[in-house]
């Protein structure tokens, strides 16, 4: 068995009462929870494309998805300079689709707005801004910044809150050090709340896909000793993939960053198993991590050297019980994450799990680490997580660096980086409601314009890149 590795976030939470929900009042709540979750699904599935098609006329880019191929996306910078909108969840039975509208009288946004008002009717609402939402998604690093310097208290996580415009700073700052935070940044802008959990992160044991087909929620192993002796798996760190990226002619293989510890562009010693004994197969080498104070993006690649096999872009759904029957959205990754988004994950321990985005922009603290990890933060619908011990789980132990995707159109949106350690099995595995999503389009804009997901609807082999 491959070794765990656990990373974690430490919370200030105190149970003071442990109960058991009755079956029947829990299967009753789990019922109603999916039915819950899958209005919202829908409701995302048949208004999205709308929103995005409106919003594409007044601001679109072209963007390469590939060397030979461009496509069509929203430039969603230029628009955030007028307008930002959340899916507004609250009554399963009322959806809305909410817009902050910064610049009202704006040509563009007037045309957009028609059209969404006569394609969306009382679907959509519309409220004054009080700020310029880029404005308020920029400043999020500055102040995720200026805390990590100047905090010396617990710190849990810098944020943007569209729907209720604020920098949201969740640390545990001295008085001193709140008034020098608001000489230093508008006072309206930013809102400081206590801390309300930390995090547990783990490498991963994931489904095994056919050894020579390689796609989301595979299981791999890490070699950090430098021992080379894949018929020893004691000897590597269990991690996960999430899915496929290339650039150049080589195709890399993306799982959780904090699972390598010996990444290389050279080096070629550390090597990634596929598979577990006796059909273990090297599929590659440690290549690069972005979990450092940097670059700061819990996202490892491994540089797929095994010629002869497949890559693709599928991976584990909730259809027909589950099954390697997920195909990504080909084309474009989810280039415009919002509150409210349904997604779903696919991991090893806790399977498929559904949640909404709840927190945007996040520069987070876990683990042990002494620096921010950027990332979003889902939790877990009622009736969509994993069950134990009567609550619902998002992720849990082994579910690092699992693909997530969007419930509505398995658009990509990344990779799992960790999850809250709320609850325990009897083989001490942990669990939690919450999770930070490593984001795919943050890292595909970091790693640099020549490098693309990998979308195709057909497979691949690794030696034709």
């Amino acid at each position: 068995m491959l070794k765990r590795s656990l990373v974690s976030i430490i919370i200030c939470v105190v149970l003071l009462t442990v109960y058991s929900v009755p079956v029947s009042k829990a299967k009753s709540e789990d019922l109603v929870g999916k039915a819950n979750f899958e209005k919202v699904v829908n409701f995302q599935r048949i208004n999205e494309p709308k929103i995005e098609n409106a919003i594409k006329k007044k601001f679109k880019k072209l963007i390469k998805i590939s060397d030979t191929e461009i496509a069509e996306d929203v430039n969603w910078d230029k628009f955030k300079e007028q307008a930002t909108y959340y899916w507004d969840n609250s009554n399963p039975d009322d959806l809305k689709i909410a817009f902050i509208v910064n610049k009202e009288d704006a040509k563009d946004w007037k045309e957009i707005k028609k059209q969404l008002q006569e394609e969306l009717g009382v679907k959509v609402k519309f409220k004054k801004a009080k700020f310029n939402p880029k404005e308020l998604e920029d400043l999020v690093k500055p102040v995720s910044e200026y805390v990590d310097t100047n905090v010396s208290g617990k710190k849990q996580g810098v944020y943007y809150d569209s729907e209720f415009e604020k920098v949201v700073i969740q640390a545990e700052l001295t008085d001193q050090e709140m008034k020098d935070l608001y000489k230093s940044f508008n006072k309206n802008m930013v809102s400081i709340e206590p801390i309300d959990a930390d995090f547990i992160g783990t490498a991963t044991y994931k489904r095994n896909y056919p050894f020579t087909n390689l796609g989301g929620g595979m299981l791999i192993g890490v070699d950090n000793t430098g021992n080379n002796s894949p018929s020893n798996p004691d000897n590597y760190l269990a991690a996960s993939s999430g899915y496929v990226v290339y650039k150049a002619g080589q195709a890399y293989l993306v799982t959780a960053g904090h699972a390598f510890e010996k990444a290389s562009t050279t080096n070629t010693t550390y090597e990634v198993i596929n598979g577990t004994s006796p059909n273990i197969q090297v599929i590659g080498y440690q290549h690069w991590s972005g979990n450092n104070a940097t670059t700061q993006y819990d996202v490892g690649l491994v540089r797929l050297t095994a010629n002869n096999f497949y890559v693709n872009s599928r991976f584990y759904t909730m259809n027909n019980g589950g099954g390697i029957d997920g195909q990504l959205k080909p084309a474009l990754v989810q280039s415009n994450i919002t509150k409210g988004l349904a997604v779903n994950k696919s991991g090893y321990r806790t399977g498929i799990t559904g949640g909404t985005v709840t927190k945007l922009d996040h520069y987070a603290y876990w683990s042990e680490q002494s620096y921010p990890t950027q990332v979003i933060e889902v939790t877990v619908k009622a009736g969509l997580g994993y069950n134990i011990n009567g609550e619902q789980a998002f992720a849990g132990n082994n579910d690092s660096g699992g693909t997530v995707y969007t419930a509505s159109s398995y658009a990509l949106v990344g990779s799992v980086t960790a999850a809250t350690p709320q609850w325990y099995d009897q083989y001490g595995n942990r669990y939690g409601s919450r999770a930070l999503i490593t984001p795919a389009y943050a890292i595909q804009k970091h790693l640099g314009s020549n490098t693309y997901v990998y979308m195709q609807t057909y497979d691949t082999l690794v030696g034709n890149f």
